[in-house]
């Protein structure tokens, strides 16, 4: 078959090589952008020749970019006229404006076209039946629905399918997951699907028109894989071709086997992906698996045909369970593209034919190959380089592949380029308009009304324009001139006849243009607007006759009959309501929405039986349907399902609460706090929160005034039933609430606040089953009375831990709803008293945790299978490792893993959202690296998938990032704010963690923040938590030296060198770096000017500073007045130390509480300080040298008299080493002890004494 396309494209062939001088002369115009110039020579090339194709192709590509759609069209199709094959090039621009925006126009002769190619297109046929899909869609739009109908039916589509579903498919974890339906046809059979919802096999009650399969019509979960079924009879054993088209990921079975697989996510035109195999004699099962995780649709059609796309004679379809006999096929070719391949031989054997890229481009496009039509572009403009037509399809590929950035800079290139690019000028356009920027926006609109004055573009930027100035005269004026010359524009019509009923306040001029523009074009937007307006009119008749029309157009969108159900419950029609809802559910059983619905309708009617039944139904697709949870106990004659946990006496409570005089070291009081849980059976669970507070004086009332619940709006929502203030004398002030966000007003002294929320929770994948809590029983002010109480089912196992505290658990059977109800509480907890450096609230609060995960190892898995596609290779992270490191075999393995990790850290933005509160699924690695964004989650990613390029391997690893902080008794939860990865090296068995988002770090070098964090490696075979090391590569250290040369008048002259080491280079680089050699002297002298105020730095030189080494240094000189004191004869000299200790707070104590937590980020500090001493003066008594020592630091100093010359030297040195964390109260005094007499010898003063 290739050979025949050939052979037929060699005839226009050598006929343009013979005029192609014009053409070559258009294009030098195009790479100087000088399209009136190139559209000249095209226009030159075609009257000279009128058969050239190749004039034909850029003067439409030339026309089109300039948005001149008519002419653009009128030049292309005449290509059908000058070569025996135009199947590539109409294939090609199928989607494109130029001929969409033409099809609905009779005397454009696209529909003519669309009429040949249903007799002669294609060899494969792909195109034939496309254009009867056309067909079929402008005769629908025309009202014609029999006909339309029987365009469609000559696809020849597979149309009789049993479906099921959802099965999990989150972040794409899907794909390779072998489900239930893969393994065995079992109509009678009910699965686990997605978020353990049941799933079971079952025929829609109509699929589209068109026979496209759309699985959002029938299934109500995203993120989801789907199987349709069907069985095909076939006389005798032959060859087939079987085709699919898609969106998203697809596998496809014959009678059991894999025929086919493309896990990428793609929008694309059916026969997309066609399988040259063989159906058995007799019944064959037809298995097709689709889902997607990424993109927003998810469809497919089959057909079976000759490998001509024809019919095969004899062939029955039957959805019934049919005996069949798998068997793998003897024959799967997995076939190319024809159209693509013949356009490539062309390009191949032509590289100078430019306008064929174009072409094939758009041929690639089509089916959301976006990046075969980026390479083939960047071909195309390295041959003809600053080309503006070239720029200008860049768009079309960039946008298809989601690459925001470079649309971007490619609009901006284009504006450059020229000022007549239309789409160019509508982005400036757009930018101009966001900022406001009246003038400039306005100047862009005369360029569009110059170039394609009065046309719709225009006027849609014109109206935008006075909309946005608040010019509704003259929005309205436009709007009613842009209707009444575009009256087959939708848009146009509405805003005209919305402002017509505004001055009129009557909707029969609306409703009669919205019948007028039905007659042009009967399509379901226009339709959904009449029968709104018949609604808004009180014409209850005429919405139904509309919405019936709406049904008739599109008989399977389930949600028509919804919104049908919905309205006759409002107008109390509750028989019409249930007919519509249970209409709704023949096509999705499993949509909650639905069944909640129906429920809904049967409960108006007072047949509660049926609505118990219906919200149960409701409950048993969507546990976390916890509206139906409530109106099912309404309607069974219970209470909420808190009251199980019994009501708090608010005024009781309050009434005894204390007051100030109780409490006179606090400023508030936290009177009660009860936090009710119910876990469901299915996991899914709820919580009640209830809390009394009151405020003593200024600082409880400036605490508390502003109250902030904290919840996870990715996974939870918030309802706040009540926030109040509460004064003395009883009467309540309502808060004002924002979100989450409750702000009391009138707060004054002894009154109370009083808060009552709940937190519904919507977890998903391995989650969705499991629940875990952590709850604090006390806080920095006292706490009157705490209680947690949970609900658990019968079936359900958890386990609790409790962090300094032991409170006996209260069991109570619940036989109500087959549950335990487990409480713990408290009395009388006295306020945490804070303490300067103490851990924090998490580290030694009294604690209860609760957890139903299993295990680590299944929060390993969970995560495991959250993140496995993403780190996915492609051209992208290929091409920029490429770049990064174009001969890898020169480096060794820490060169290769620095070399990403500085990339990354260099050129990927940071995006701070928490690890906890993002829905924890990272982007793709190549997202990432396109958009050049990202959060730890996402920049982690990215890590991995470069370095497996260098086959190096990587693993994420959550991490519970903090100052160091010393969890305990941590049971599995998603206990975790921070991701990083572990870096395996083939030279060491213990991994190099990475934190891709420390900025100025060494590679290897652990951030403040990461050292001996609590943590959770994601690799095969972690079953515990590890906590990371708290160095790495290199420790934190800093080294000074420095010469001291006194002055007659008392002041010193300092040369000195400070080196630093490890993560504290990262804040020098992050202080230093990308500054002026001004700016950073004026950083160093206000550093400087701590100590010295006077001190004036003469020279500085910084080395280390644009790489990230691990170590940096700093050479300076600066002189300081005035430090040397005289008294007498006598010179006090005190060392002139960098890095002395200070006075410290947390050391202020009588006695503590709780530990002292010394982070100051440094490991040693080692200085060393030669002084040249005044002439004439020599140092009264040495010092003996000093060494201290504790369980948490070292600390030593010593000084040493030496001569040179004739100069008398002092040399001072002092190290000090903190070698431990938190230092403990029993510790405390020792500490405090070896603390003051270091710092005691930092401040030591220098007695020198002249000589004699």
């Amino acid at each position: 078959m290739k050979h025949i396309l050939i052979i037929l494209f060699c005839i226009p062939i050598l006929h343009l090589s013979l005029y192609s001088d014009s053409v070559s002369d258009a294009w030098k115009s195009l790479e100087n952008n000088d399209f009136m110039k190139a559209e000249e020579h095209f226009r030159n090339a075609i009257t000279t020749d009128p058969k050239n194709i190749r004039a034909i192709i850029g003067l439409s590509y030339v026309l089109e970019m300039q948005q001149k759609y008519a002419e653009s069209w009128n030049m292309y199709k005449t290509i059908q006229d000058y070569t025996q094959n135009p199947v590539p090039y109409f294939y090609a621009i199928w989607l494109n404006p130029r001929f969409s925006q033409n099809l609905r126009n009779p005397k454009s002769g696209a529909q003519d076209i669309l009429k040949k190619l249903t007799q002669k297109a294609d060899n494969g046929g792909s195109l034939k039946a496309m254009a009867h899909e056309m067909l079929g869609g402008l005769e629908t739009r025309y009202g014609n629905i029999q006909i339309a109908k029987d365009h469609y039916k000559k696809i020849n589509a597979l149309s009789d399918w049993t479906i099921i579903g959802s099965f999990e498919n989150i972040s794409a974890s899907g794909f390779n997951t072998m489900y239930p339906p893969e393994l065995e046809y079992d109509t009678n059979a009910v699965y686990e699907g997605k978020n353990s919802a049941p799933a079971s096999w079952y025929k829609p009650a109509i699929i589209k028109p068109d026979y496209w399969l759309d699985f959002q019509a029938f299934f109500p979960e995203r993120q989801a894989f789907f199987y349709a079924n069907t069985f095909v009879w076939s006389p005798q054993k032959q060859e087939i071709s079987l085709r699919t088209g898609t969106s998203g990921a697809l596998k496809v079975f014959l009678n059991d086997h894999e025929v086919f697989r493309d896990s990428t996510e793609t929008n694309n035109d059916f026969d997309t992906y066609i399988v040259h195999t063989e159906l058995q004699q007799g019944w064959n099962r037809i298995l097709i698996k689709v889902g997607y995780s990424e993109i927003d649709r998810c469809n497919f059609l089959a057909r079976i045909t000759d490998d001509q796309g024809n019919p095969i004679a004899g062939l029955k379809e039957s959805s019934v369970k049919q005996v069949y006999t798998p068997k793998k096929p003897d024959i799967v070719i997995v076939k190319k593209n024809e159209i693509l391949e013949s356009l490539n031989t062309i390009i191949a054997e032509h590289p100078d034919w430019y306008e064929h890229y174009f072409v094939l481009a758009d041929a690639y496009l089509r089916n959301d190959k976006a990046i075969e039509a980026e390479l083939l572009l960047k071909e195309l403009l390295k041959r003809s380089p600053n080309n503006g037509l070239v720029y200008w399809k860049f768009l079309d590929a960039y946008n298809r592949g989601r690459k925001k950035d470079e649309v971007i800079s490619t609009y901006e290139k284009l504006a450059s380029i020229s000022k007549d690019i239309p789409d160019a000028v509508v982005f400036k356009f757009n930018q101009h308009l966001d900022n406001e920027d009246f003038d400039r926006a306005e100047d862009m609109l005369a360029r569009i009304e110059k170039s394609l004055p009065k046309s719709e573009l225009y006027y849609n930027l014109r109206i935008r324009l006075y909309d946005k100035k608040k010019l509704q005269e003259k929005v309205i004026q436009t709007a009613k001139e842009a209707y009444s010359t575009y009256q087959e524009n939708w848009g146009f019509t509405e805003l005209a006849a919305i402002f017509d009923f505004q001055a009129s306040r009557k909707r029969d001029t609306m409703i009669a243009m919205y019948k007028r523009f039905l007659k042009k074009d009967y399509s379901e937007v226009p339709l959904i607007g009449l029968a709104k307006t018949y609604l808004e009119d009180s014409k209850v008749d005429e919405w139904e006759k509309t919405f019936k029309q709406l049904i008739e157009l599109s008989p399977a969108s389930p949600g028509f009959y919804f919104q049908m159900s919905s309205m006759y419950t409002q107008l109390q029609k509750y028989d019409k309501a249930e007919k519509m809802a249970k209409q709704a559910l023949t096509f999705c059983p499993s949509c909650n929405v639905y069944w909640s619905k129906l429920g809904e309708t049967y409960r108006s009617m007072k047949k509660n039986d049926d609505a118990k039944q219906a919200y149960n139904q409701a409950l048993k697709y969507s546990p976390t349907d916890y509206d139906s949870r409530e109106i099912l106990r309404e309607l069974e004659g219970k209470k909420s399902i808190f009251t199980l946990f019994g009501e708090t006496n608010r005024d009781s409570v309050i009434k005894i609460a204390p007051l100030d005089k109780d409490h006179p070291e606090a400023s508030a009081v936290i009177v009660s706090e009860k936090i009710h849980r119910v876990i469901y059976k299915q996991g899914a669970s709820e919580s009640e929160v209830e809390t009394i507070i009151r405020v003593f004086n200024d600082k409880g009332i400036d605490y508390f005034k502003e109250y902030r619940i904290g919840y996870n709006s990715n996974s939870q929502t918030l309802i706040i039933e009540k926030a109040v203030t509460i004064k003395q004398d009883g009467k309540e002030i309502r808060a004002d609430i924002n979100r989450n966000m409750a702000v009391f007003k009138s707060l004054q002294k002894n009154d109370c606040i009083y808060v009552k929320y709940r937190v519904r929770n919507f977890n998903s994948g391995k989650l969705s089953k499991h629940v875990w809590d952590d709850v604090y029983f006390n806080r920095y002010f006292p706490l009157h009375y705490a209680e947690y109480a949970v609900l658990v089912p019968d079936d359900m196992t958890f386990t609790t831990t409790q962090q300094n505290m032991g409170i006996d658990a209260q069991e109570k059977r619940i036989d109500e709803v087959g549950s335990t109800m487990y409480t713990w509480s408290s009395r009388k907890e006295p306020g945490i008293v804070y303490e300067a450096d103490m851990p924090s609230l998490e580290e030694v609060g009294k604690i209860l945790r609760l957890s139903t995960i299993p295990s680590w190892s299944f929060l390993v898995d969970w995560y495991a299978e959250l993140a496995q596609t993403k780190t996915e290779t492609s051209y992208e992270i290929k091409e920029a490792v490429k770049q990064l490191i174009p001969h890898p075999e020169l480096l060794s393995e820490q060169q290769k893993i620095a070399k990403v990790y500085e990339y990354i850290t260099e050129n990927i933005r940071y995006s701070m959202v928490s690890f906890r509160q993002s829905a924890f699924i990272p982007q793709k690695a190549r997202d990432v690296l396109v958009n050049r964004i990202g959060d730890c989650k996402d920049v982690s990613t990215l890590g991995i998938a470069m370095l497996k390029e260098l086959d190096i391997k990587a693993d994420y690893v959550l991490v519970n990032s903090g100052a160091e902080q010393r969890l305990r008794d941590i049971l599995p939860s998603i206990a975790f704010n921070h991701c990083i990865i572990a870096v395996r090296q083939s030279q060491n068995q213990n991994p190099l963690f990475l934190d891709l988002t420390a900025s100025n770090f060494p590679a290897g070098v652990m951030p403040g923040a990461d050292k001996n964090a609590f943590s959770l490696l994601i690799k095969n075979g972690s079953v515990q938590p590890i906590v990371l090391p708290s160095k790495q590569i290199a420790a934190p250290t800093i080294t000074i030296r420095g010469i001291v040369n006194f002055t007659d008048d008392n002041a010193a002259i300092v040369r000195g060198n400070d080196k630093i080491t490890g993560p504290l280079t990262a804040a020098f680089r992050s202080a230093y770096k990308g500054k002026t050699y001004e700016e950073q002297v004026k950083i160093m002298q206000s550093n400087l000017a701590t100590d010295l105020p006077s001190a004036k730095l003469k020279t500085l030189t910084i080395s280390g500073l644009d790489s990230l080494t691990s170590s940096m240094s700093f050479f300076y000189d600066y002189e300081a007045p005035n430090v040397v004191a005289e008294a007498g004869t006598y010179k006090i000299v005190r060392i002139p130390w960098r890095n002395e200790l200070q006075t410290d707070d947390a050391l202020s104590y009588e006695k503590r509480s709780y530990p002292v937590k010394a982070i100051n980020g440094l490991d040693t500090s080692y200085e060393e300080i030669t002084m040249i001493l005044p002439q004439n003066y020599t140092l009264l008594e040495v010092p003996s040298p000093v060494e201290l020592k504790c369980p948490a630091a070292e600390y030593s100093y010593s000084i040493t008299k030496s001569n040179q010359g004739n100069l008398d030297l002092l040399t001072a040195k002092r190290r000090y080493i903190q070698t431990k964390t938190f230092i403990e109260p029993e510790e405390y005094d020792n500490y405090k002890q070896f603390y003051s007499k270091a710092l005691k010898e930092d401040r030591r003063q220098l007695l020198l004494v002249k000589n004699k």
